[in-house]
């Protein structure tokens, strides 16, 4: 090894290290890091839910992202909830037909629903599911729950609403926008180096004139 630290940096690694520490670090920061970044990529699929669509009546009195909230998506499957009239704190009367993978078409009555109805699961075919559903629009007072045990409008009644509506079972490929031009971080040392190296325990400038009178308690 050299004796001191060399002139300069030397074209190669030395054998082995050196007797003793440089004098002191470099002067300044590299002017820039060794690399630049490479520009992120945008992400490959970027996905959303689909809001459900109603088929009839043709002109509804309502949305489908409105009157239906889906809550969970897969390939077979689609769970969701049909939300009550818009401007109502309760619906008196929820009827849902649909299909399950297990029970095929059944048939849910709901009276009395607060927000929204609970939670069903329905079978998807051709990326879709459909439902049929009912809903008590007349006087609340004047409810009748009697007349409502099937998924049907009782016959000459003109207190219901019924959309049929088809619910989407996957989510579907948006845009995701452009990636950033360039990167969050930086990739440059806070502040500079200090001016000198920080003081290290180190031996003592000569050794001692003569022994020392006993030996030290301790090596």
């Amino acid at each position: 090894p050299s004796a001191g630290p060399t002139a300069g940096p030397t074209a190669s690694p030395s054998a082995s290290p050196s007797s003793s520490p440089s004098a002191g670090p470099t002067a300044t920061p590299s002017a820039s890091p060794s690399a630049s970044p490479s520009v992120s990529m945008a992400p490959t699929d970027c996905y959303m839910e689909e809001p459900a669509t109603i088929l009839t009546p043709s002109e509804p009195s309502t949305t489908g992202e409105k009157l239906i909230t889906i809550t969970e998506t897969g390939t077979s499957y689609v769970k969701f909830k049909v939300n009550i009239v818009e401007g109502t704190s309760t619906q008196p009367f929820v009827a849902t037909r649909y299909s399950t993978d297990e029970l095929g078409e059944i048939c849910v009555l709901e009276p009395n629903v607060v927000d929204a109805t609970e939670e069903k699961t329905a079978y998807c075919e051709g990326g879709s599911a459909t439902a049929d559903i009912i809903l008590y629009t007349g006087d609340p007072t004047a409810f009748e729950s009697d007349e409502c045990d099937t998924c049907s409008i009782p016959e000459g009644s003109t207190d219901y609403t019924a959309f049929e509506v088809v619910i989407p079972c996957e989510p579907v490929s948006v845009d995701c926008g452009e990636p950033s031009a360039a990167p969050s971080g930086s990739f440059y040392p806070s502040s500079a180096p200090s001016e000198a190296p920080s003081v290290s325990s180190a031996p003592s400038a000569s050794p001692s004139a003569s022994p020392s009178a006993s030996p030290s308690a301790s090596p």
